[in-house]
């Protein structure tokens, strides 16, 4: 069973462009437009995007053009399927897109899976080296069984789940004090932290002194604190302040981890917390 194009792709190929500009990639810079116009969607920088579609597009088209992979295996994930002339794309360019990637070893594609109107219509698997956490897994054959430690792929869901909130009403708006959803710590409230709004935690850009980028086995990792602490907001929220909210980006786990809080106007973030206020 293909558990869901969340936990298998390391890199997706997604839908056309239809109605987006070049703007965009520079709001987004993880994306990167080919030579057939998908956005291909990786967890690299932007250079490094332009690289690998440079990469994938030449092979597609040098010397003479190969046969098209069969068109994914329906599963009883839910997704459907379709070939990809189907939906206007060229499966051979696909399949030897995915020919190139099994030898370009060097960008470590885990899988690569094409969406495009509602349907999947491209699915390969690649080797390579995978970790959780700190630990390192080493050479992994990748198939659509295969899950990953996502990390902060879902940083990009909990974002999407506030928005989800925004609009069925039940957050007003990014401009919301995030003490409005917290009462349980408003012994942690000062002037400064007042100022802390929704969109603060959404950019990454609170004000906490914050550190993750030590190794997570360091005791003085400000992520690996807040998993131990016995109330993660809490954690979060006790944090002295260094710069004023919205002043500077600061890579902060807790500030997607209290997002979310948010999102389920409460301290209990749980899945079934949001399904029950039905965002999810």
């Amino acid at each position: 069973m293909r558990p869901s194009l969340r936990s298998t792709s390391f890199c997706i190929v997604s839908q056309q462009i239809e109605a987006s500009s070049g703007r965009d990639f520079e709001r987004y810079p993880a994306y990167a437009e080919n030579d057939q116009g998908a956005v291909v969607g990786l967890g690299v920088s932007k250079a490094r995007a332009l690289e690998l579609c440079k990469h994938s597009s030449s092979a597609a088209w040098a010397g003479s053009r190969p046969e098209a992979d069969p068109m994914p295996v329906p599963d009883p994930d839910g997704w459907r399927v379709a070939a990809p002339e189907d939906v206007g794309l060229d499966g051979a360019v696909l399949g030897a897109t995915g020919e190139r990637f099994t030898a370009f070893t060097e960008a470590n594609l885990h899988s690569l899976l094409v969406v495009r109107r509602g349907s999947l219509v491209y699915e390969r698997y690649f080797v390579g080296e995978d970790q959780a956490w700190a630990d390192q897994l080493g050479r992994v054959s990748f198939d659509a069984s295969t899950k990953h430690d996502v990390r902060s792929i879902t940083k990009s869901v909990t974002a999407l789940l506030v928005g989800i909130a925004i609009e069925r009403q039940l957050i007003s708006g990014i401009e919301e004090l995030v003490f409005t959803y917290f009462p349980d710590c408003a012994d942690l409230r000062t002037p400064q932290k007042d100022g802390i709004r929704l969109r603060h935690l959404l950019t990454m850009s609170p004000g906490f002194d914050w550190d993750e980028y030590r190794p997570f086995s360091d005791p003085h990792n400000s992520e690996a604190r807040m998993y131990r602490s016995p109330d993660p907001y809490r954690f979060v929220l006790q944090q002295p302040l260094v710069t004023p909210p919205g002043k500077f980006f600061r890579y902060n786990s807790g500030a997607t981890e209290t997002s979310g809080g948010s999102a389920a106007s409460d301290n209990q973030s749980t899945p079934r917390r949001l399904r029950a206020r039905g965002v999810v």
